[in-house]
Protein backbone atom coordinates (compact mmCIF):
# COMPACT_ATOMS: atom_id res chain seq x y z
CA UNK A 1 0.00 0.00 0.00
CA UNK A 2 3.09 2.35 0.78
CA UNK A 3 4.38 2.07 -2.67
CA UNK A 4 1.24 2.36 -4.39
CA UNK A 5 1.12 6.20 -2.64
CA UNK A 6 4.93 7.21 -2.98
CA UNK A 7 4.37 6.34 -6.92
CA UNK A 8 1.64 9.40 -8.04
CA UNK A 9 4.01 11.84 -6.26
CA UNK A 10 6.78 10.90 -8.02
CA UNK A 11 4.85 11.15 -11.35
CA UNK A 12 3.72 14.88 -10.26
CA UNK A 13 6.91 16.36 -9.72
CA UNK A 14 7.91 15.92 -13.26
CA UNK A 15 5.56 17.60 -15.22
CA UNK A 16 6.42 21.22 -12.64
CA UNK A 17 10.04 21.08 -13.14
CA UNK A 18 9.53 20.78 -16.90
CA UNK A 19 7.27 23.51 -16.63
CA UNK A 20 9.79 25.39 -14.53
CA UNK A 21 12.26 24.64 -17.31
CA UNK A 22 10.44 25.79 -20.00
CA UNK A 23 9.59 29.15 -17.90
CA UNK A 24 13.00 29.63 -17.87
CA UNK A 25 13.88 28.70 -21.54
CA UNK A 26 10.78 31.10 -21.96
CA UNK A 27 11.93 33.62 -20.13
CA UNK A 28 16.11 33.14 -21.50
CA UNK A 29 14.34 33.61 -24.74
CA UNK A 30 11.97 36.18 -24.62
CA UNK A 31 15.27 38.35 -22.86
CA UNK A 32 17.44 37.13 -26.18
CA UNK A 33 14.86 38.53 -28.32
CA UNK A 34 14.28 41.72 -26.30
CA UNK A 35 18.35 42.08 -26.22
CA UNK A 36 18.13 41.49 -29.82
CA UNK A 37 15.18 43.61 -30.20
CA UNK A 38 16.92 46.05 -28.20
CA UNK A 39 19.87 46.17 -30.11
CA UNK A 40 18.77 45.89 -33.24
CA UNK A 41 17.08 48.99 -32.33
CA UNK A 42 20.36 51.07 -31.22
CA UNK A 43 21.95 49.65 -34.79
CA UNK A 44 18.40 50.72 -36.39
CA UNK A 45 19.05 53.96 -34.61
CA UNK A 46 22.53 54.23 -35.62
CA UNK A 47 21.94 53.30 -39.00
CA UNK A 48 19.24 55.50 -38.94
CA UNK A 49 21.82 58.29 -37.91
CA UNK A 50 24.44 57.40 -40.13
CA UNK A 51 21.67 57.53 -43.27
CA UNK A 52 20.67 61.02 -41.73
CA UNK A 53 24.02 62.45 -41.64
CA UNK A 54 24.57 61.14 -45.20
CA UNK A 55 21.43 62.68 -46.38
CA UNK A 56 22.57 65.50 -44.65
CA UNK A 57 26.18 65.60 -46.19
CA UNK A 58 24.30 65.44 -49.67
CA UNK A 59 22.07 68.33 -49.62
CA UNK A 60 25.17 70.14 -48.39
CA UNK A 61 26.71 69.11 -51.22
CA UNK A 62 23.70 69.36 -53.64
CA UNK A 63 23.32 73.10 -52.22
CA UNK A 64 27.02 73.62 -52.85
CA UNK A 65 26.52 72.48 -56.05
CA UNK A 66 23.82 74.26 -57.27
CA UNK A 67 26.04 77.66 -55.62
CA UNK A 68 28.68 76.43 -57.92
CA UNK A 69 26.50 76.39 -60.70
CA UNK A 70 24.73 79.76 -60.09
CA UNK A 71 28.13 81.00 -59.92
CA UNK A 72 29.56 79.19 -63.25
CA UNK A 73 26.16 80.51 -64.94
CA UNK A 74 27.30 84.38 -63.56
CA UNK A 75 30.89 83.94 -64.54
CA UNK A 76 29.34 82.59 -68.14
CA UNK A 77 27.20 85.49 -68.06
CA UNK A 78 30.26 88.00 -67.18
CA UNK A 79 32.10 86.76 -69.80
CA UNK A 80 29.44 86.89 -72.21
CA UNK A 81 29.01 90.53 -71.14
CA UNK A 82 32.58 91.48 -71.23
CA UNK A 83 32.78 89.79 -75.03
CA UNK A 84 30.07 91.85 -75.79
CA UNK A 85 31.32 95.01 -74.36
CA UNK A 86 35.07 94.11 -75.86
CA UNK A 87 33.69 94.06 -78.95
CA UNK A 88 31.66 97.25 -78.65
CA UNK A 89 34.81 98.67 -77.71
CA UNK A 90 36.68 97.74 -80.72
CA UNK A 91 33.98 98.47 -83.07
CA UNK A 92 33.74 101.51 -81.41
CA UNK A 93 37.63 101.75 -81.26
CA UNK A 94 38.07 100.97 -85.35
CA UNK A 95 35.34 103.71 -86.03
CA UNK A 96 37.39 105.99 -84.41
CA UNK A 97 40.71 105.10 -86.22
CA UNK A 98 38.71 105.26 -89.40
CA UNK A 99 37.35 108.68 -89.15
CA UNK A 100 41.00 110.03 -87.69
CA UNK A 101 42.17 108.19 -91.16
CA UNK A 102 39.76 109.61 -93.13
CA UNK A 103 40.41 113.18 -91.87
CA UNK A 104 43.91 113.06 -92.29
CA UNK A 105 43.40 111.78 -95.76
CA UNK A 106 41.33 114.49 -96.40
CA UNK A 107 43.60 116.92 -94.67
CA UNK A 108 46.74 115.33 -96.92
CA UNK A 109 44.60 116.02 -99.76
CA UNK A 110 43.48 119.66 -99.02
CA UNK A 111 47.05 119.97 -98.24
CA UNK A 112 48.19 118.81 -101.26
CA UNK A 113 45.77 121.10 -103.71
CA UNK A 114 47.01 123.97 -101.37
CA UNK A 115 50.54 122.77 -102.30
CA UNK A 116 49.67 122.38 -105.94
CA UNK A 117 47.67 125.82 -106.17
CA UNK A 118 50.68 128.12 -104.09
CA UNK A 119 53.25 126.09 -106.60
CA UNK A 120 51.25 127.29 -109.82
CA UNK A 121 50.44 130.71 -107.85
CA UNK A 122 54.65 130.80 -107.58
CA UNK A 123 55.10 129.86 -110.89
CA UNK A 124 52.46 132.48 -112.47
CA UNK A 125 54.40 134.85 -110.13
CA UNK A 126 57.81 133.76 -110.99
CA UNK A 127 56.63 133.75 -114.96
CA UNK A 128 55.31 137.54 -114.10
CA UNK A 129 58.20 138.79 -112.11
CA UNK A 130 60.22 137.38 -115.05
CA UNK A 131 57.91 138.95 -117.56
CA UNK A 132 58.43 142.20 -116.29
CA UNK A 133 62.39 142.06 -115.60
CA UNK A 134 62.61 140.91 -118.98
CA UNK A 135 59.99 143.95 -119.92
CA UNK A 136 61.62 146.19 -117.82
CA UNK A 137 65.62 144.91 -119.00
CA UNK A 138 64.36 145.37 -122.82
CA UNK A 139 63.12 148.91 -121.53
CA UNK A 140 66.51 149.20 -119.81
CA UNK A 141 68.73 148.66 -122.25
CA UNK A 142 66.57 150.44 -124.99
CA UNK A 143 66.88 153.69 -122.85
CA UNK A 144 70.79 152.71 -122.51
CA UNK A 145 70.87 152.48 -125.89
CA UNK A 146 68.91 155.47 -126.40
CA UNK A 147 70.74 157.20 -124.23
CA UNK A 148 73.78 156.06 -125.48
CA UNK A 149 73.07 157.06 -128.81
CA UNK A 150 72.18 160.59 -127.88
CA UNK A 151 75.67 160.42 -126.17
CA UNK A 152 76.85 159.24 -129.16
CA UNK A 153 75.47 161.77 -131.65
CA UNK A 154 75.51 165.27 -130.98
CA UNK A 155 75.06 168.29 -132.81
CA UNK A 156 77.26 171.49 -133.40
CA UNK A 157 76.63 174.82 -133.16
CA UNK A 158 76.87 175.16 -137.32
CA UNK A 159 74.23 172.13 -137.37
CA UNK A 160 76.57 169.53 -138.59
CA UNK A 161 76.69 165.96 -136.25
CA UNK A 162 79.22 165.39 -133.57
CA UNK A 163 80.12 161.66 -132.85
CA UNK A 164 81.32 160.60 -129.76
CA UNK A 165 83.69 157.51 -130.47
CA UNK A 166 82.95 154.51 -128.41
CA UNK A 167 84.91 151.41 -128.96
CA UNK A 168 85.65 149.42 -131.92
CA UNK A 169 84.62 152.57 -134.12
CA UNK A 170 86.65 153.60 -137.23
CA UNK A 171 86.10 155.89 -140.31
CA UNK A 172 84.66 153.60 -142.02
CA UNK A 173 82.11 152.54 -139.23
CA UNK A 174 81.42 156.07 -138.79
CA UNK A 175 80.10 156.49 -142.38
CA UNK A 176 78.05 153.22 -142.74
CA UNK A 177 75.96 154.45 -139.54
CA UNK A 178 75.46 158.35 -140.67
CA UNK A 179 75.60 157.51 -144.32
CA UNK A 180 78.08 159.80 -145.67
CA UNK A 181 81.40 159.05 -147.23
CA UNK A 182 84.63 158.35 -145.63
CA UNK A 183 86.53 161.51 -147.94
CA UNK A 184 83.75 163.67 -145.87
CA UNK A 185 84.46 162.90 -142.72
CA UNK A 186 88.61 163.20 -143.22
CA UNK A 187 87.68 166.82 -144.58
CA UNK A 188 85.50 167.66 -141.67
CA UNK A 189 88.40 166.15 -139.18
CA UNK A 190 91.84 167.38 -140.50
CA UNK A 191 94.85 165.97 -138.53
CA UNK A 192 92.63 163.02 -137.39
CA UNK A 193 93.85 159.21 -137.89
CA UNK A 194 91.05 156.48 -138.57
CA UNK A 195 93.54 154.33 -136.83
CA UNK A 196 94.24 156.18 -133.91
CA UNK A 197 90.62 157.15 -132.20
CA UNK A 198 90.24 157.37 -128.90
CA UNK A 199 86.55 156.12 -126.97
CA UNK A 200 85.14 159.59 -125.63
CA UNK A 201 86.79 161.33 -128.77
CA UNK A 202 84.30 164.00 -131.04
CA UNK A 203 84.40 163.38 -134.68
CA UNK A 204 82.08 165.66 -137.24
CA UNK A 205 80.50 164.51 -139.16
CA UNK A 206 79.05 166.64 -142.54
CA UNK A 207 76.34 165.67 -144.68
Amino acid sequence: MEESENTPNQNSGAPAFLQIALATIAIALGGAALFLAINSAKKASALSDEINEKIEKIAAAAIDVKKTSDRLDSLAAMVEDNKSADKLRIDNFGRQVQNVLENLSSNVKANRELIEANQKAIQELAGRGQRASASQSRQTQSNSSEASAKEQVQTSADGSIVHVVEAGDTFSKIAAKYKVSVESIEKANPGVSSNRLRIGQKINVVK
